[in-house]
């Protein structure tokens, strides 16, 4: 009697076993006519059935299926908003599974990298119509697809993919989020990644990292202006200004033709009070590139300001000194004179831009008294 009773329930168990799984059987009779809506019903329950939820083809049909939903665009019909995520989380699960199992090259060769190619694509379509924040989460979840594969398959170092990650959170704003991402990429070599993580240190007020790490960025890469370039701004920014000016000499010998790099290093030199050294720059600038509104208008105004300097010295002068204070006035008229050239230039280019239209409108009320 007791063997009847272990037999029944053998039976009885393997009878509820195969009633389980018969759900993913028919989920994937569903999917083969294209009856997603079955199809899905039957994988999910499967896939919450303790009978049926540690089988590796459970979660390797709901990926085909998820994945199907995603392609034919039946998200919103079928209320699965995130079809390609749940499909790709299914495929990942039956490796877990099984690594060895019967559709592990399909699900490798196959399935992940085209979820992973989607992502991308995706991603890049946000990109153009500068949705930065869906960007970034379609190359996050791009790297995701990506790592779960390098666990199984030897892949090449995917920089690009991790820079394009950093830049889209970069965008979005989530700069705790980039920093780590482009610091991988930074250690990697990834020269492009310099200017911009140490930006974002700059933005979490850690100034001490970003110039180490732009320092180490120039004596890496030797010949990349724009790592010269961040290293500069932080310089020019802490008022390192000795510094600012040897790294700046580095950057001219690699563009010796930008016109702006000399108007940086004159405005340097201005904020160290020395308006001959400026001036000297701003002038190099303006033979290279006349037509630059940015060179007109440092010439202009660096001009301007020695102007309103010997202003001050003259207002300064006694009242019984009155010789004292015509000369500096016919001084001032003079600087003031060969800045108006200038200025009027500028502000005929960006009649807009206040920083030249009040020195202009101020130059031409005093050289009328």
């Amino acid at each position: 009697m007791k063997q009847i009773k272990f037999l029944l329930c053998l039976i009885l168990l393997s009878n509820i076993v195969l009633a389980q799984k018969q759900n993913v059987h028919s989920a994937w009779n569903y999917r083969k006519y294209e009856d997603y809506e079955k199809a899905k019903s039957s994988i999910d329950a499967a896939s919450t059935d303790e009978g049926s939820m540690s089988w590796w083809k459970t979660w390797y049909y709901k990926g085909l299926i998820y994945q199907d939903i995603h392609q034919q665009k039946k998200e919103a019909s079928l209320n699965a908003p995130d079809a390609l995520k749940t499909a790709f989380e299914a495929y990942k699960k039956s490796m877990e599974i099984d690594p060895k199992h019967d559709e592990v090259d399909d699900v490798l060769k196959i399935r992940l990298p085209q979820i992973m190619q989607e992502y991308g694509d995706t991603a890049f379509a946000f990109y153009n119509r500068k949705s930065f924040a869906g960007a970034y989460e379609n190359f996050k979840m791009r790297m995701a697809v990506y790592n779960e594969l390098a666990k199984y398959i030897k892949l090449p170092a995917d920089t690009g993919a991790i820079y394009n990650e950093a830049f889209m959170a970069d965008r979005a704003g989530k700069t705790q989020e980039a920093l780590p991402l482009y610091q991988q990429v930074a250690d990697m070599g990834y020269k492009d990644a310099f200017a911009p993580l140490a930006k974002d240190y700059c933005i979490v007020k850690d100034t001490a990292k970003a110039i180490a790490l732009l320092e180490k960025g120039s004596n890496m890469i030797k010949s990349d202006a724009d790592i010269l370039k961040a290293y500069i701004n932080i310089l020019y920014a802490t008022h390192q200004f000795d510094k600012a000016i040897e790294k700046m000499n580095e950057t001219i010998k690699l563009e010796p033709n930008n016109e702006i790099l000399y108007v940086f290093l004159g405005q340097i030199y201005d904020q160290m009070n020395k308006p001959t050294d400026a001036a000297e720059q701003f002038e190099k600038a303006f033979k290279i590139n006349p037509n630059s509104f940015d060179v007109v208008k440092s010439v202009g105004i660096n001009i301007f300001n020695q102007a309103v300097k010997v202003n001050k010295q003259a207002n300064d002068i006694p009242a019984d000194k009155q010789a004292e204070y015509d000369a500096l006035i016919k001084k001032r008229n003079e600087i003031f004179e060969k800045a108006l050239p200038y200025l009027q230039k500028a502000n005929q280019m960006k009649p807009e831009d206040e920083e030249v239209s009040r020195p202009y409108e101020k130059t031409k009320t005093l050289l009328k008294k």
